[in-house]
């Protein structure tokens, strides 16, 4: 079961997200030289320098997980809530967990853009908010996916599905990242 969830993982990091005027080699460039971009896109297994709808990965969720751990320690009504509430409480828990990850997809997705759009990528006449929502809309999407992937291995009972599929994430994206290192020792750089 856990090798089929990581073929379609596989899989969706190769489904492109259409942005018209992109150049997919001049992109996968930028994003190797940007260490953020680079950071997310190792994390989500290669997803956002192929555009893919999986670019967001679990970033996301993993943002919204530790703004409510945050909020457990600033909130002791939180902390308590969680303690003493049982199985409903934590399944509460992972309801706001969600909703506040459907949230932070939306605003990354934005964001994203926004670097992307400011690096020139995004020729102008591309620029239309029309093509920022579906991008956004698929990346969303995308991101939501992976996440019930990841409740889908847990629920299964073969572990933490979400820190599993991080954890393909950085596997699938292994060989690209050897031969980053592999190139920058040829050059010099490293």
């Amino acid at each position: 079961f856990v090798l089929l969830i990581f073929g379609v993982y596989a899989l969706g990091i190769h489904v492109p997200v259409p942005i018209p005027g992109i150049d997919p080699a001049a992109f996968e460039k930028m994003v190797q030289s940007n260490a953020y971009f680079n950071l997310i896109n190792t994390i989500g297994g290669g997803g956002l320098k192929r555009i893919s709808i999986f670019a967001l990965g679990l970033n996301p969720y993993i943002t919204a997980s530790i703004i409510m751990q945050i909020l457990g320690a600033a909130f002791p009504a939180i902390k308590k809530e969680l303690r003493e509430g049982g199985e409903y409480a934590r399944r509460q828990q992972n309801k706001r967990i969600r909703s506040m990850t459907l949230a932070l997809s939306f605003f990354q997705g934005w964001g994203i853009l926004q670097i992307i759009k400011s690096t020139g990528a995004i020729p102008p006449q591309f620029q239309a908010i029309w093509v920022y929502f579906t991008v956004i809309l698929f990346w969303t999407a995308g991101s939501m996916f992976l996440l019930w992937l990841g409740e889908q291995v847990s629920e299964r009972g073969i572990g933490n599905g979400v820190s599993i599929m991080i954890f393909a994430g950085i596997i699938i994206s292994f060989p690209s990242m050897v031969q980053v290192i592999y190139t920058s020792v040829s050059n010099g750089t490293i």
